[in-house]
């Protein structure tokens, strides 16, 4: 038998070479991996070859496989072993780990991991019934030396994450019993693990800088990896046990060198602590005490002072962690009913200072996230010797917002801390966006409280940084924390206390010049944070608006970017300032209205500057107030611009004639020497595309902005309310003039829609080919990439095009973008006005809705979510008939057609071997995620259909159909049999499409669509029957999914006991499901048919028992259908270790004391 296993044993020995050799043939390796996968399975020798295979007379990777035949063995055939098998196993996994491995120094990690590995799954099949005396035996081998004491520790390591950290142990039962072992015995495993520690440290220390002595420092390192899983979970009681001995332990360690970042994790873990009561975490409190405290603080000053290197700073790092988890510790235990006295709180928050002011910008993170909770917490924030460093945290933190410290840039100290934490600069970029508003929200919440200090320190900064030769990094940081003083302060009441200030500090920068338009921009932010200033004084108005008219009156002379950057910016601040102060604004309306025209008439406005500006008019016209006078004003500053619109309709008229107008059918233009605008001579078209965007902006503009009084007798003093088709109505002042232009924005839609179609493509020229795809932005946000347009630095990752073709594939999608926002304002800021235009039906269907098979599905998806959704949703009741439904009559069957062909391709796309879904370059990927987006975004638009309508949102909940309610507008949905019939199929054909969250919104909607169908009499027995038939295949297609799998079978049972007393034939449906029990199914049916309510047959029961009769149709996964199931047998349960004494009858009591009760004399009538 020895010579059988040592042949066959060479023979695997020689296999795993083979298999694990690069430069052998493929075919040859894999022929080795099927010889190895055979004998795992079949061979009656595996154990024995197991072992012989794991001696150390082997290379490592033929070790390796030798243990994993015997992970492999135990976890499939451990049930089936005979008892001596059993044994012979375990006996030599004992033996081996006793002396079967290399010495601690020599032995590679992965060995002796995966040695642990196999003995854990033999605890979890026999510990602790069957083998009650690990926990000893574990101890024995310890004895042995260095070399077994860590393998121990690996093996205690890997049970107690298995078993309670991550709990991959999927055996509930065993898993429970396990944990219940180990809780039981904690006490035991601590005070050995702290035995251990104990003793191997001093060896340590009596041999340190010798051979022996590094195998005690690793001992101690396992052994402190060990604790680090345990005391997250434990019960406090061990922790602290023998005064806090394991506490004392961690504190000292923390001074060695070697063993310092162990032990600072095993105190992270510690302090992190939240498994049991509150009464119990206190018990942490006592780190706060000098004695804990002061090796703390020591290691991280000690951490400090060392040369910049990463170890090191990785430890300090740990150590601030460590602290700033203990302080959210006491956030959580602090409340009004439990004030704590804390010991030496002064000198921790002294702590916390300098972990503020410290170079590394991660440590700064840490402290002031931490701050942030202490300054919001209500009870904390009080403390008086907390309120003592508040000003200490503003004077230390508000400096630290200025943006250094880039790994590139080694030039300050925070830049060396910056190139051990990020890899390059754009990672720290994304970090310092979270930094910086971590301490912008706190200067926020500070200044709500008072605002005197934190504007005493940007005032004192903001004078001293302007008078220096290069201001602009800091002065962009006091910009940022001024906005944030500024925010909450809206009225003049609250600017009272810093007025002055605020008043002089306005005064300061409106007199300040400067030529950089970089610097200036920043000064202008300063003005725009502190422009509040003018509730309490009207004169600051004028010289703010002059300042910021004074940069626009400026001519461009040249293209330069910083400076249409600063311009863009005054802009845009303008209308920021409109939304934030219309009142104010208001009151130099005409002024605006003046300069606005005065600088347009003089040419020194581009178009888009023009159009911002007007925008930032047209909200402040809002606080006109009355109908008449906006409704005029907005006339005047829209009839240019709707004439210049009409004119142009000759020119975007066709899809051909478009092409040509803008430019797409001719060869790209670019750009000589360092210019950066297409504003040139040399691109012919540029006016062209200009004066078509400058329009639909203007057009947007108006729609967007202009708003309806939301004060009552405002409405109706102003005139906005009329009398139209018998009922009341609020108009909109714009409504008039944006309707005048409804068809020829319905025109422009639809000749994009056939510009977008593949004939027309055709006709691109060859440089321009790319302009009709997916925006580079587009495609990362809608993969989940960096770069996309919800990035603060979107720039960075974009633009592999040239930039005439990418600065034409932003005009054409925006262009496009542009038609559905607008007609999308038309619905929900227009509203009855636009809905009532003559023929507005069948010019969407013949526009903008049509010809849409052409289109890509990133296009169809726009107009679904821009438009559509939005057209459903805020259509009045009047107009559902002649305006909704027939939209509804063709965009309904496209959909259902256009999404089951998508689904097709895709699945077909997912059956070819060479589909690779990580691979975010690859075509089929991005359609793969637009298909599942689009339907999923349809299917919400499906259930606008059937509960919005007439004004109503759609409710935001995606699945909880019983919330929902079908419309009036779903009535009349579901009462036409040609729209009925085709939502029924779009929502049972979305139970199958392979995408689960399609499925689940699709669940909802048949369940809230079934039972009205039903009560309509809408289906017959044939109907009924393809509806479970469809219900049960989605079971049978996605039931692997969780979520699927719950809302179908909540879906099929609701079907069925809906059907069933109507149609007999769905019994058939059921009948035919593979697995089915039919006596099962006949007692379940009876009850059904029955409304059998009787005991034990309520939801719970009902579910359960149509859950068993569906199981075998359940779909799984493609990875797990030939997965072999590891199967953990129960173990006899355990006896409980305190037998609750059973209470005595009252004849036993009296039995046993000779004593009567005196109950009888209750009812004793003396």
């Amino acid at each position: 038998m020895g010579t059988d296993v040592a042949a066959v044993g060479q023979q695997l020995a020689a296999a795993v070479e083979l298999m694990m050799n690069p430069s052998i043939p493929q075919q040859q390796r894999h022929q080795a991996f099927q010889q190895l996968e055979e004998f795992k399975e079949s061979s009656p020798l595996g154990s024995q070859c197991g072992f012989f295979l794991s001696t150390t007379n082997h290379s490592p990777v033929v070790r390796h496989f030798g243990l994993k035949i015997l992970e492999d063995i135990v976890k499939a055939r451990w049930n089936d072993m005979s008892g001596e098998e059993k044994i012979f196993i375990k006996d030599s996994l004992l033996k081996l780990v006793a002396n079967g491995t290399n010495p601690l120094m020599i032995e590679q990690n992965h060995i002796k991991d995966q040695l642990a590995k196999v003995v854990v799954e033999l605890i979890k099949r026999e510990w602790p019934q069957h083998w009650p005396s690990l926990l000893s035996e574990l101890d024995s081998l310890c004895s042995g030396g260095e070399t077994q004491t860590e393998l121990v520790m690996f093996i205690l390591l890997r049970l107690v994450e298995d078993v309670a950290v991550l709990q991959t142990l999927e055996q509930s039962q065993r898993r429970r019993e396990i944990y219940c072992a180990l809780t039981a015995n904690m006490e035991e495993i601590f005070r050995f693990l702290l035995g251990l520690l104990e003793k191997h440290y001093q060896a340590y220390l009596g041999f340190k800088g010798t051979e022996d002595g590094s195998k005690h420092c690793k001992v101690c390192m396992s052994i402190l990896n060990t604790f680090t899983s345990l005391v997250e979970w434990v019960p406090m009681q061990h922790i602290m046990a023998n005064d806090k001995y394991l506490l004392r332990c961690l504190t000292h360690l923390l001074r060695d060198d070697s063993l310092q970042i162990y032990a600072a994790e095993c105190l992270l873990g510690l302090v992190s602590w939240k498994a049991g009561k509150m009464t119990d975490r206190a018990q942490l409190l006592c780190l706060f005490e000098m004695d804990m405290m002061q090796p703390l603080f020591a290691a991280t000053e000690a951490a400090e002072k060392h040369a910049l290197e990463e170890n090191h700073y990785n430890f300090m790092k740990k150590m601030v962690q460590i602290l700033t988890v203990l302080g959210e510790q006491l956030c959580g235990l602090w409340t009004k009913d439990s004030p704590r006295e804390v010991p030496n709180l002064q000198i921790y928050l002294n702590a916390l200072i300098a972990f503020t002011r410290h170079p590394s910008q991660t440590i700064n993170h840490f402290a002031n996230e931490l701050w942030a909770k202490f300054f919001r917490h209500p009870d904390v924030s009080s403390n008086e010797v907390f309120k003592s460093f508040q000003n200490t945290w503003l004077h230390t933190a508000m400096k630290k917002a200025v943006k250094i410290g880039f790994p590139s840039s080694p030039n300050h100290p925070a830049s060396q801390y910056s190139i051990l934490d990020f890899d390059d600069d754009e990672e720290f970029k994304n970090f310092f966006v979270k930094y910086r508003l971590c301490i912008m929200e706190i200067v926020k919440h500070l200044s709500l409280i008072n605002p005197v200090v934190p504007l005493s320190i940007a005032d004192e900064w903001l004078r001293h940084v302007l008078v220096q030769p290069d201001p602009m990094v800091e002065l962009e940081a006091i910009s940022s924390l001024l906005d944030a003083i500024y925010t909450k302060i809206t009225t003049a009441e609250q600017l009272k206390p810093i007025y002055p200030q605020t008043a002089s500090l306005v005064q300061l920068c409106l007199e300040y010049k400067v030529n950089d338009p970089k610097v200036t921009s920043e000064v202008i932010s300063c003005i725009s944070a502190m422009f509040v200033v003018v509730l309490e004084t009207s004169d600051a108005l004028s010289p703010i608006l002059e300042k910021i008219f004074g940069v626009l009156s400026t001519p461009v002379l040249e293209h330069n970017k910083e400076v249409r950057t600063l311009r863009r910016h005054c802009c845009a601040l303008l209308i920021k300032l409109s939304t934030k102060f219309p009142d104010v604004l208001m009151s130099a309306f005409q002024y605006l209205h003046m300069q606005i025209n005065a600088l347009n008439g003089r040419g020194v406005l581009s178009k888009m500057e023009f159009v911002t500006l007007l925008e930032a008019l047209i909200i402040i016209s809002n606080r006109i107030g009355h109908y008449d006078r906006q409704a005029e004003f907005i006339k005047g500053i829209s009839d240019p611009v709707i004439d210049q619109f009409k004119k142009l309709q000759p020119h975007y008229s066709s899809a051909e004639i478009l092409m040509s107008f803008i430019g797409v059918d001719k060869e790209p233009v670019y750009l000589q020497g360092s210019q950066i605008s297409a504003q040139t001579p040399n691109d012919p078209y540029y006016e062209n595309r200009s004066s078509l965007s400058m329009v639909m902006n203007f057009l947007l503009a108006v729609s967007r902005r202009t708003e309806t009084p939301t004060d009552p007798s405002t409405v109706v003093a102003g005139g906005f309310q009329i009398q139209a088709g018998g009922k009341l109505i609020t108009r909109n002042a714009s409504g008039s003039q944006i309707c005048s232009v409804l068809q020829n924005i319905l025109v422009l839609g639809h000749s994009l829609n056939i510009m977008f179609s593949p004939t027309m493509k055709n006709k691109l020229s060859p440089g321009f080919s790319k302009v009709f795809d997916l925006l580079d932005v587009d495609k990362n946000n809608i993969l989940g990439l960096p770069g996309s347009r919800t990035a603060k630095n979107d720039l960075t990752y974009q633009i592999k095009l040239p930039e005439p073709v990418t600065k034409m594939q932003n005009f054409v999608t925006e262009l496009f973008e542009s038609v559905q926002h607008l007609l999308s304002h038309l619905c929900t800021n227009i509203g009855y006005e636009f809905y009532q235009q003559p023929g507005l039906a069948e010019g969407l269907c013949m526009s903008v809705l049509g010809n849409m098979d052409g289109l890509p599905d990133f296009r169809l998806r726009a107009i679904n979510k821009m438009f559509l959704k939005s057209f459903i949703n805020k259509c009045p009741k009047e107009f559902f008939a002649p305006v909704l439904t027939p939209i509804l009559k063709q965009i309904v069957p496209f959909m259902l057609n256009r999404l089951q062909d998508r689904w097709s391709y895709l699945r077909k796309l997912r059956e070819n071997p060479s589909f690779d879904e990580d691979n975010t370059d690859s075509q089929e990927v991005l359609d793969d995620v637009i298909i599942r987006v689009t339907a999923r975004e349809y299917l919400d638009t499906v259930k606008a259909m059937l509960t919005s309508g007439g004004g109503l949102e759609v409710p935001r909940d995606e699945t909880a159909s019983s919330s929902l309610n079908v419309s009036d507008l779903g009535e009349i949905v579901l009462c036409d049999p040609g729209l009925r019939n085709d939502l029924m199929l779009t929502c049972l054909q979305g139970l199958k499409w392979p995408d689960s969250p399609c499925g689940t919104r699709a669940a909802a909607l048949v369940e809230l669509i079934i039972p009205v169908l039903h009560k309509k009499n809408a289906f017959g027995p044939e109907g009924a029957a393809s509806i479970m038939v469809e219900v049960l295949s989605a079971l049978q297609e996605m039931g692997m999914h969780e979520a699927n799998n719950i809302c179908l079978t909540h879906l099929a049972l609701l079907c069925y006991e809906t059907l069933r007393p109507s149609f007999p034939n769905v019994l058939t449906v059921l009948q035919q499901v593979p697995g089915c029990n039919q006596e099962d199914l006949l007692k379940f049916d009876s009850r059904i048919v029955n409304n059998n309510n009787a005991v034990g047959f309520g939801e719970k029961a009902k579910k359960d028992m149509f859950k068993k009769l569906i199981s075998r149709l359940i779909g799984k996964d493609v990875a797990k259908l030939f997965k072999k199931e590891i199967v953990i047998k129960n173990l006899p349960s355990l006896t409980p270790l305190k037998v609750k004494a059973k209470t005595p009858t009252l004849d036993e009591q009296t039995d046993r004391t000779g004593e009567e009760t005196g109950l009888a004399n209750l009812f004793n009538g003396n």
